[in-house]
């Protein structure tokens, strides 16, 4: 499986547009524009990221 960073998407802005949920594109190709890693904000456990795209 390829990483996102393998696809050489550059994050240079900050994101636009309108948050969505995963029910509207379930079933659905998805071109991923964008993406960017940052912090998680809950608890520390196994993986303190969050990946936003």
């Amino acid at each position: 499986m390829n990483s996102f960073k393998d696809f050489g998407i550059n994050v240079e802005s900050p994101f636009c547009g309108e948050k969505i949920k995963i029910s509207k594109i379930l079933n659905k190709l998805v071109i991923v524009k964008d993406y960017k890693i940052d912090e998680s904000k809950f608890e520390k456990s196994n993986n303190d990221k969050c990946l936003c795209l």
